[in-house]
């Protein structure tokens, strides 16, 4: 037989129906989840102070309720059905919040292996005191309270810095100014804070079971931890491809132009040639003229003056590019030896 289930066994006949001078939850042996303590840095576990009253406020059609609620919660727990007990016990709690079934939501928790819940609702239970729950189940909570606590951890939180918003794993415990202590598994668990014009907070905390540790949220202004530095828009073959395609549509068009030039140099000098000479033929001064020729020399004159505006605009282009190729980006210096926060805009 499972060793959960012989205590339940165990503890079962200690559980009274409501109504009676206690209403009990189970007791007895040994505290749900309990284990072997780690030999990491252990503090004393103090009881919580008795600073809560109960006074009966609850009608009585929902008291009665509450103990019919708070009976199937026992006799789902007699049944080893702990889970369906659990819920049976918060749905009395709702309608009658009396201690002693806050004492068995606690008990329920432990058998559930949730020991952090178990522990805060042993908490609330102790602040009332021994009078609404009995002295013996007091000193039956004290126990698997101390026990417990010896299986979490407990880290005290401190920031100074006024509207920060501190939170553990995701889960708010606060606004600053402050200084906390928060009861918490083992393990890792991060801090996170945010402030309106400071640098995010974040920082990872290693806790081992009955540990306690502090850590002190220090926000820090952006002007005091942000650097700018250059980074590439894009890669620096763009703009180099640009630069070759304006330099060889610049030497094109100049060869281009240049040849076009010389066509209807040549051409204007075989015209004077043949003018001047006393020998030309025919006779009657006349000669024939090659319009070919000279069309074929302008267009090239024009397709050379066209690629060179080419070259221009993709020489601008090439200048931009190099200009533009680098921009500022600001980032976040970490500090005690973390990386920072970068900021992309």
């Amino acid at each position: 037989m499972k060793l959960k289930h012989r205590l339940i066994l165990l503890i079962a006949p200690l559980l009274i129906m409501p109504g009676t001078h206690a209403l009990a939850a189970p007791a007895g042996g040994a505290t749900p989840g309990s284990g072997t303590a780690s030999k990491a840095k252990r503090v004393a576990v103090e009881l919580p102070p008795q600073d809560l009253t109960y006074s009966e406020q609850t009608a009585q059609s929902q008291r009665d309720q509450g103990r019919r609620l708070f009976k199937k919660g026992n006799q789902a727990f007699e049944q080893r059905a702990v889970d369906n007990a659990y819920k049976y016990y918060m749905a009395a709690y709702k309608l009658w919040p009396h201690p002693r079934v806050l004492f068995n939501i606690a008990v329920s928790l432990g058998f559930l292996s949730r020991p952090l819940e178990s522990a805060r609702n042993f908490r609330k239970v102790l602040r009332y005191g021994p009078n609404p729950i009995t002295k013996h189940r007091y000193k039956q909570a004290s126990e698997r309270y101390i026990e417990l606590m010896g299986q979490l951890t407990n880290l005290i939180v401190t920031c100074s810095d006024s509207g920060a918003k501190l939170f553990i794993d995701g889960k708010p415990i606060g606004t600053s100014p402050m200084k906390k202590k928060v009861t918490l598994g083992p393990g890792t668990h991060m801090v996170t804070g945010s402030l309106a014009g400071k640098v995010p907070y974040s920082a990872q905390v290693r806790l081992e079971p009955g540990e306690l540790k502090s850590i002190n949220v220090s926000m820090e202004a952006f002007s005091d931890r942000v650097r700018w530095r250059s980074v590439p828009r894009y890669h620096w073959y763009v703009p180099t491809l640009v630069t070759v395609a304006a330099a060889l549509l610049t030497g094109g068009g100049a060869a281009m132009l240049g040849w076009g030039r010389n066509d209807i140099d040549k051409l204007q000098q075989d015209v004077t040639d043949i003018v001047t000479d006393p020998l030309r033929d025919p006779p009657d001064g006349t000669f024939r003229y090659d319009t070919n020729r000279e069309n074929t020399a302008v267009s090239l004159q024009k397709s050379g003056f066209a690629v060179l505006g080419l070259a221009g605009t993709a020489t601008v282009a090439a200048i931009v590019l190099w200009a533009l190729r680098k921009k500022k980006v600001r980032y976040t210096v970490g500090s005690g030896g973390t990386s920072g926060v970068k900021i992309r805009f």
